[in-house]
Protein backbone atom coordinates (compact mmCIF):
# COMPACT_ATOMS: atom_id res chain seq x y z
CA UNK A 1 0.00 0.00 0.00
CA UNK A 2 1.53 3.26 -1.16
CA UNK A 3 0.81 6.91 -1.13
CA UNK A 4 -0.83 8.60 -3.72
CA UNK A 5 1.78 11.35 -3.28
CA UNK A 6 4.67 11.10 -1.70
CA UNK A 7 7.39 8.25 -1.73
CA UNK A 8 5.97 6.13 1.58
CA UNK A 9 4.93 2.51 1.00
CA UNK A 10 3.65 0.09 3.66
CA UNK A 11 5.71 -3.32 4.42
CA UNK A 12 4.76 -5.50 1.56
CA UNK A 13 2.35 -9.16 2.86
CA UNK A 14 2.46 -11.99 1.12
CA UNK A 15 -1.84 -13.50 -0.24
CA UNK A 16 -1.95 -16.91 -0.44
CA UNK A 17 -5.00 -18.03 -2.84
CA UNK A 18 -6.22 -21.34 -2.93
CA UNK A 19 -8.13 -22.61 -5.99
CA UNK A 20 -10.07 -25.29 -5.49
CA UNK A 21 -10.87 -27.85 -7.94
CA UNK A 22 -14.38 -28.19 -9.02
CA UNK A 23 -15.88 -31.82 -7.81
CA UNK A 24 -16.35 -33.99 -11.34
CA UNK A 25 -18.12 -37.98 -11.68
CA UNK A 26 -14.88 -39.91 -13.56
CA UNK A 27 -16.89 -43.25 -13.02
CA UNK A 28 -20.56 -42.98 -12.51
CA UNK A 29 -22.41 -45.95 -10.78
CA UNK A 30 -24.80 -48.35 -13.03
CA UNK A 31 -27.91 -50.62 -12.87
CA UNK A 32 -27.69 -53.48 -10.94
CA UNK A 33 -29.54 -56.76 -11.75
CA UNK A 34 -28.87 -59.66 -8.15
CA UNK A 35 -30.55 -62.47 -6.70
CA UNK A 36 -28.86 -62.06 -4.06
CA UNK A 37 -29.62 -59.81 -1.20
CA UNK A 38 -26.93 -57.41 -1.07
CA UNK A 39 -25.77 -55.01 -3.91
CA UNK A 40 -23.03 -52.51 -3.86
CA UNK A 41 -22.86 -49.77 -6.19
CA UNK A 42 -19.51 -47.65 -6.62
CA UNK A 43 -18.35 -44.09 -8.10
CA UNK A 44 -15.32 -42.10 -8.72
CA UNK A 45 -15.02 -38.75 -8.55
CA UNK A 46 -12.32 -36.10 -8.42
CA UNK A 47 -11.97 -32.48 -6.78
CA UNK A 48 -10.39 -30.90 -3.93
CA UNK A 49 -11.68 -31.87 -0.20
CA UNK A 50 -14.62 -33.67 -1.46
CA UNK A 51 -17.44 -35.06 0.32
CA UNK A 52 -20.14 -37.52 -0.47
CA UNK A 53 -23.66 -38.53 0.06
CA UNK A 54 -26.19 -40.94 -1.00
CA UNK A 55 -29.59 -40.13 -1.92
CA UNK A 56 -32.99 -42.63 -2.23
CA UNK A 57 -36.34 -42.23 -3.78
CA UNK A 58 -39.13 -44.31 -3.66
CA UNK A 59 -41.15 -42.88 -5.70
CA UNK A 60 -39.27 -43.26 -8.94
CA UNK A 61 -37.21 -40.67 -8.72
CA UNK A 62 -39.74 -38.17 -8.13
CA UNK A 63 -38.29 -36.92 -4.99
CA UNK A 64 -34.77 -37.89 -2.99
CA UNK A 65 -33.80 -38.37 0.44
CA UNK A 66 -30.70 -38.24 2.30
CA UNK A 67 -29.57 -41.54 3.58
CA UNK A 68 -28.05 -41.55 6.78
CA UNK A 69 -24.36 -42.84 7.47
CA UNK A 70 -24.17 -43.68 3.77
CA UNK A 71 -21.09 -40.75 2.80
CA UNK A 72 -18.71 -42.65 0.77
CA UNK A 73 -18.36 -43.63 -3.12
CA UNK A 74 -19.70 -46.91 -2.35
CA UNK A 75 -22.96 -47.80 -1.25
CA UNK A 76 -23.49 -51.12 0.04
CA UNK A 77 -27.00 -52.09 0.62
CA UNK A 78 -28.04 -55.10 2.39
CA UNK A 79 -31.98 -56.80 3.21
CA UNK A 80 -33.09 -56.63 -0.40
CA UNK A 81 -36.07 -57.49 -1.49
CA UNK A 82 -38.22 -57.95 -4.55
CA UNK A 83 -40.11 -54.78 -3.34
CA UNK A 84 -37.15 -52.45 -3.85
CA UNK A 85 -36.91 -53.20 -7.11
CA UNK A 86 -38.24 -49.55 -8.08
CA UNK A 87 -36.03 -47.51 -5.55
CA UNK A 88 -33.42 -45.77 -7.13
CA UNK A 89 -29.95 -44.06 -5.65
CA UNK A 90 -27.98 -41.16 -6.20
CA UNK A 91 -24.40 -39.61 -4.94
CA UNK A 92 -24.21 -35.75 -4.81
CA UNK A 93 -20.42 -35.19 -4.42
CA UNK A 94 -19.26 -31.97 -3.02
CA UNK A 95 -15.84 -29.88 -3.03
CA UNK A 96 -15.54 -27.27 -0.77
CA UNK A 97 -17.10 -23.74 -1.98
CA UNK A 98 -17.17 -25.55 -5.50
CA UNK A 99 -21.07 -26.72 -6.67
CA UNK A 100 -21.78 -29.70 -6.01
CA UNK A 101 -21.80 -32.46 -8.94
CA UNK A 102 -25.09 -35.43 -9.01
CA UNK A 103 -24.20 -39.13 -10.11
CA UNK A 104 -26.72 -40.62 -12.64
CA UNK A 105 -29.69 -42.23 -10.93
CA UNK A 106 -29.51 -46.48 -10.41
CA UNK A 107 -31.61 -48.84 -9.27
CA UNK A 108 -31.45 -52.34 -8.35
CA UNK A 109 -33.48 -54.95 -10.46
CA UNK A 110 -34.11 -57.70 -7.26
CA UNK A 111 -34.47 -61.23 -8.72
CA UNK A 112 -35.36 -64.39 -6.64
CA UNK A 113 -33.45 -68.11 -6.87
CA UNK A 114 -36.60 -70.62 -8.13
CA UNK A 115 -36.92 -73.79 -5.53
CA UNK A 116 -37.15 -76.30 -7.57
CA UNK A 117 -38.35 -80.17 -6.57
CA UNK A 118 -37.51 -83.25 -8.94
CA UNK A 119 -39.73 -86.15 -8.43
CA UNK A 120 -39.64 -89.55 -9.83
CA UNK A 121 -43.36 -90.83 -10.45
CA UNK A 122 -44.81 -93.02 -10.39
CA UNK A 123 -41.86 -94.79 -9.21
CA UNK A 124 -38.12 -94.50 -9.24
CA UNK A 125 -37.66 -98.27 -10.94
CA UNK A 126 -38.60 -99.14 -14.37
CA UNK A 127 -38.57 -101.58 -17.07
CA UNK A 128 -40.29 -101.20 -20.39
CA UNK A 129 -44.02 -101.84 -18.94
CA UNK A 130 -43.60 -98.99 -16.76
CA UNK A 131 -44.81 -95.43 -17.74
CA UNK A 132 -43.64 -92.43 -15.64
CA UNK A 133 -40.34 -90.18 -15.89
CA UNK A 134 -38.49 -87.03 -13.65
CA UNK A 135 -40.88 -83.96 -13.55
CA UNK A 136 -39.79 -80.83 -12.11
CA UNK A 137 -41.89 -78.15 -9.99
CA UNK A 138 -40.83 -74.70 -9.56
CA UNK A 139 -41.81 -71.99 -7.91
CA UNK A 140 -42.90 -69.36 -8.72
CA UNK A 141 -44.17 -69.58 -11.73
CA UNK A 142 -41.87 -67.63 -14.51
CA UNK A 143 -39.99 -68.29 -17.43
CA UNK A 144 -37.34 -70.66 -16.84
CA UNK A 145 -34.84 -72.78 -18.89
CA UNK A 146 -33.84 -75.76 -18.04
CA UNK A 147 -30.36 -77.38 -17.55
CA UNK A 148 -30.49 -81.29 -16.72
CA UNK A 149 -27.74 -83.78 -15.50
CA UNK A 150 -27.33 -87.03 -15.57
CA UNK A 151 -24.25 -89.12 -13.04
CA UNK A 152 -23.01 -85.10 -13.23
CA UNK A 153 -22.82 -85.12 -16.96
CA UNK A 154 -25.10 -82.57 -18.63
CA UNK A 155 -27.41 -84.18 -21.05
CA UNK A 156 -29.52 -82.72 -23.96
CA UNK A 157 -32.68 -82.66 -22.50
CA UNK A 158 -33.89 -78.69 -22.15
CA UNK A 159 -38.02 -80.00 -21.20
CA UNK A 160 -39.20 -79.58 -17.58
CA UNK A 161 -39.44 -83.38 -17.57
CA UNK A 162 -38.10 -86.36 -19.33
CA UNK A 163 -40.33 -89.20 -19.81
CA UNK A 164 -40.37 -92.69 -21.53
CA UNK A 165 -40.45 -91.01 -24.78
CA UNK A 166 -37.20 -89.23 -24.21
CA UNK A 167 -35.23 -91.93 -23.01
CA UNK A 168 -35.38 -91.99 -19.46
CA UNK A 169 -35.59 -95.68 -19.18
CA UNK A 170 -32.30 -96.59 -21.27
CA UNK A 171 -30.45 -93.82 -18.68
CA UNK A 172 -30.51 -94.78 -15.31
CA UNK A 173 -28.83 -92.91 -12.82
CA UNK A 174 -28.43 -89.93 -10.75
CA UNK A 175 -30.71 -87.57 -12.23
CA UNK A 176 -30.76 -83.11 -11.24
CA UNK A 177 -31.90 -79.88 -13.09
CA UNK A 178 -30.71 -76.20 -12.65
CA UNK A 179 -33.73 -74.35 -13.35
CA UNK A 180 -32.45 -70.54 -14.41
CA UNK A 181 -34.79 -67.02 -14.76
CA UNK A 182 -34.56 -66.03 -18.36
CA UNK A 183 -35.39 -62.64 -17.44
CA UNK A 184 -33.23 -62.12 -14.21
CA UNK A 185 -30.46 -64.83 -14.65
CA UNK A 186 -31.39 -66.08 -11.15
CA UNK A 187 -31.43 -69.88 -10.63
CA UNK A 188 -32.35 -72.62 -8.67
CA UNK A 189 -30.66 -76.56 -8.08
CA UNK A 190 -33.05 -79.28 -7.68
CA UNK A 191 -32.46 -82.08 -5.10
CA UNK A 192 -31.14 -85.42 -6.81
CA UNK A 193 -33.52 -88.15 -7.69
CA UNK A 194 -31.94 -91.70 -8.72
CA UNK A 195 -33.74 -94.20 -11.32
CA UNK A 196 -33.24 -97.30 -11.52
CA UNK A 197 -34.09 -100.57 -13.06
CA UNK A 198 -36.14 -103.04 -11.74
CA UNK A 199 -33.93 -106.19 -10.99
CA UNK A 200 -36.31 -108.70 -11.30
CA UNK A 201 -35.96 -107.82 -15.16
CA UNK A 202 -32.43 -109.29 -16.35
CA UNK A 203 -32.69 -111.21 -19.01
CA UNK A 204 -36.52 -110.64 -19.99
CA UNK A 205 -37.75 -109.77 -23.32
CA UNK A 206 -40.57 -107.63 -23.47
CA UNK A 207 -43.24 -107.15 -26.45
CA UNK A 208 -45.38 -103.60 -26.73
CA UNK A 209 -47.87 -103.53 -27.43
CA UNK A 210 -48.96 -107.03 -26.32
CA UNK A 211 -51.84 -107.84 -27.85
CA UNK A 212 -50.88 -105.68 -31.18
CA UNK A 213 -52.34 -105.64 -34.75
CA UNK A 214 -48.79 -105.41 -36.43
CA UNK A 215 -45.91 -103.72 -35.32
CA UNK A 216 -44.39 -104.73 -32.07
CA UNK A 217 -41.67 -103.59 -29.93
CA UNK A 218 -39.39 -106.17 -28.47
CA UNK A 219 -36.98 -104.76 -25.76
CA UNK A 220 -34.56 -107.02 -23.78
CA UNK A 221 -32.63 -106.08 -20.53
CA UNK A 222 -28.81 -106.33 -20.01
CA UNK A 223 -27.13 -104.89 -17.33
CA UNK A 224 -24.94 -103.60 -19.84
CA UNK A 225 -25.05 -101.01 -22.47
CA UNK A 226 -22.57 -102.33 -24.76
CA UNK A 227 -24.36 -103.47 -28.07
CA UNK A 228 -25.58 -106.41 -28.37
CA UNK A 229 -25.79 -108.66 -31.67
CA UNK A 230 -29.15 -111.10 -30.91
CA UNK A 231 -31.46 -113.46 -33.12
CA UNK A 232 -34.77 -113.16 -32.40
CA UNK A 233 -36.86 -116.19 -34.29
CA UNK A 234 -40.54 -115.95 -34.43
CA UNK A 235 -42.58 -119.44 -33.79
CA UNK A 236 -46.80 -119.38 -34.59
CA UNK A 237 -49.03 -121.57 -31.87
CA UNK A 238 -48.54 -124.88 -33.69
CA UNK A 239 -44.98 -124.55 -33.24
CA UNK A 240 -44.05 -123.83 -37.12
CA UNK A 241 -41.03 -121.45 -37.53
CA UNK A 242 -41.67 -117.66 -39.29
CA UNK A 243 -39.11 -115.96 -39.23
CA UNK A 244 -35.82 -115.44 -37.72
CA UNK A 245 -33.95 -112.12 -37.53
CA UNK A 246 -30.45 -110.82 -36.46
CA UNK A 247 -30.71 -107.62 -34.37
CA UNK A 248 -28.45 -105.01 -32.46
CA UNK A 249 -29.69 -104.51 -28.87
CA UNK A 250 -28.14 -101.32 -27.62
CA UNK A 251 -28.82 -99.87 -23.95
CA UNK A 252 -29.97 -101.92 -21.17
CA UNK A 253 -33.47 -101.94 -22.17
CA UNK A 254 -32.35 -101.97 -26.18
CA UNK A 255 -35.53 -101.95 -28.66
CA UNK A 256 -36.31 -103.08 -31.93
CA UNK A 257 -39.72 -102.67 -34.30
CA UNK A 258 -40.96 -106.54 -35.57
CA UNK A 259 -43.53 -105.77 -37.83
CA UNK A 260 -46.46 -108.90 -37.66
CA UNK A 261 -49.00 -107.35 -40.06
CA UNK A 262 -48.38 -109.57 -42.78
CA UNK A 263 -49.00 -112.65 -40.02
CA UNK A 264 -52.97 -113.75 -39.07
CA UNK A 265 -54.54 -113.36 -35.83
CA UNK A 266 -53.17 -115.27 -33.24
CA UNK A 267 -50.54 -116.14 -30.34
CA UNK A 268 -46.49 -116.15 -31.63
CA UNK A 269 -44.09 -117.26 -29.16
CA UNK A 270 -40.92 -114.99 -29.91
CA UNK A 271 -37.63 -116.37 -28.91
CA UNK A 272 -34.05 -114.65 -28.41
CA UNK A 273 -31.00 -116.02 -28.55
CA UNK A 274 -27.41 -114.69 -28.52
CA UNK A 275 -24.30 -115.04 -31.00
CA UNK A 276 -23.71 -118.43 -30.16
CA UNK A 277 -27.89 -119.84 -30.53
CA UNK A 278 -27.78 -120.38 -26.95
CA UNK A 279 -31.33 -119.20 -25.90
CA UNK A 280 -31.93 -116.22 -23.41
CA UNK A 281 -35.31 -115.23 -23.49
CA UNK A 282 -39.00 -115.80 -24.49
CA UNK A 283 -41.96 -114.22 -25.10
CA UNK A 284 -45.92 -114.45 -25.95
CA UNK A 285 -47.41 -111.57 -28.57
CA UNK A 286 -50.85 -112.15 -29.24
CA UNK A 287 -52.25 -110.88 -32.34
CA UNK A 288 -55.46 -109.65 -33.34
Amino acid sequence: VSQTTGICESPRAAIVVNVNAGPAITLQPVDINTCATTATFTATATGTNLTYQWFLSTDGGATYTAMTGQTSSTLVLTGLTTAQTNNKYRLVVSSASCSAVTSNAVSVKVGTNPVVVLTAAPVVAFNPYTNGGLFTTVSPVGNYTYLWKRNNNTISNTTTSITRANGLLDDFGSYQVTVTDAATGCFGVSNVVSVSDIPSTNEQLFASPNPTNGMVRISYYSNTTAPQARTVTIYDEKGARLMSKNLTFVGRYGSVDIDLSRQIAGTYIFILRDASGQELAAQKVIKY
